[in-house]
């Protein structure tokens, strides 16, 4: 974030990192997000009990890679959708808040199973009706 001059290039980095995806991935003809639609809402930490669709992979995706880092073996690069044992995340998901508390993924999920792969208990997410400091805010204060 401090090596940009500005916010509109940090966001602009940010989105062609969404877009790029993670390597050797298709992209999804179903998702009709665009970070376009989320970038600009309130970032929060939501804690993964509270995701009502998290993806149901998670944990055979977990169990797969430690098979293959107790083998000693690297997955290809497609593998897993790119996710590994350890990889940091640095761009939150999106997800939309829903009225009785819980909240739903809308883009993100692989970003999303990575956190839950590394052990954390939350989530960072640009939340569509949630509150909190927004992506501008954050830059804005690092940089005074």
């Amino acid at each position: 974030m401090l090596e940009f001059k500005t916010f509109e290039d940090y966001r602009d980095n940010i989105i062609e990192r969404i877009l790029e995806r993670e390597p050797g991935i298709e992209p999804n003809l179903l998702e009709n997000i665009h970070p376009l639609d989320y970038i600009d809402n309130p970032i929060q930490e939501i804690p993964f009990d509270k995701i009502d669709n998290m993806p149901s992979i998670a944990s055979a995706v977990k169990h797969g890679l430690e098979q293959f880092a107790k083998n000693g073996w690297e997955p290809d690069e497609g593998a897993f959708h790119g996710i590994r044992i350890g990889k940091k995340v640095d761009i939150p998901i999106a997800v939309k808040a829903n009225g009785d508390g819980t909240f739903s993924v809308t883009d993100g999920n692989h970003r999303a199973v990575q956190v839950f792969i590394n052990g954390e208990k939350c989530v960072s997410a640009f939340v569509e009706g949630g509150s909190g400091r927004t992506l501008k805010e954050i830059f804005e204060s690092k940089k005074n």
